[in-house]
């Protein structure tokens, strides 16, 4: 099929491009900055994006690998060794497109409401929900294809650790990168999670901070006190 054929030549040109070191510091960058609009409208806009608009590309190759066509695989796993069987590994590369989708159009739900894009009741704990949405989902996706092959040879787990990425192929981001990258992000992901069940007693604070009494107004209450 010509479309899957010319799908399959992107992806060869994409995956060994993919910036896997970035997105491991990802969830850092936005725990450090925390519940903003900039960060809320960046998780929102970005889900729906990435994991909506960007897995649909693949959403057909994955159906395909299902069925046992050509599918995902013929591109994705350019540093994969030649001589290990990759079947599992790319059905699992089918599961993560369908849930990458998945969670994707619901990014695309919120994004496209404006009132939902940034709403005003409970911005910080919708961020957090939103990021552990993201991180958690995104995460368990990722590692399901390494799991599949760690499975199938656990006796070379330290080699596929050490030698370049299955999906990258550089030789400076090895398979500890591709393979850890999820790890983080599901840690990270249960981190906002525990902040998003916080979340309300935050915007409390946010939204109405305690206000001290200066100048005449504190005066005013010193002299009522006094009476």
């Amino acid at each position: 099929m010509l479309f899957i054929d010319l799908l399959n030549a992107l992806l060869a040109i994409l995956f060994p491009l993919w910036p896997w070191e970035v997105f491991v510091v990802m969830p850092f960058v936005l725990a450090y900055y925390g519940p903003k609009r900039s960060t809320l409208l960046f998780i929102t806009i970005f889900g729906a994006g990435f994991c909506g608009v960007g897995h649909t590309a693949g959403l057909i190759q994955a159906f395909q690998t299902v069925f046992g066509g050509k599918g995902i695989c013929v591109s994705a796993l350019p540093g994969a060794p030649a001589d290990i069987n990759t079947y599992w590994m790319c059905q699992m590369m089918a599961v993560h497109i369908f849930l990458m989708v998945v969670m994707g159009y619901h990014f695309i739900y919120v994004a496209l409401d404006p009132k939902k894009r940034i709403p005003l009741v409970s911005p910080a704990k919708i961020y957090y929900q939103r990021c552990a949405r993201f991180f958690i989902i995104g995460g368990i996706s990722q590692i399901v294809p390494y799991v599949a092959v760690i499975i199938q040879y656990p006796e070379r787990f330290s080699a596929f650790m050490i030698a370049p990425g299955f999906y990258s192929a550089r030789f400076f981001t090895p398979g500890a990168v591709e393979f850890g990258e999820p790890i983080i992000w599901m840690v990270m992901g249960f981190y906002f999670l525990s902040k998003a069940m916080t979340g309300a007693s935050i915007d409390k604070l946010k939204l109405s901070p305690p206000v001290t009494p200066v100048g005449d107004d504190a005066q005013s209450l010193v002299s009522q006190g006094s009476m």
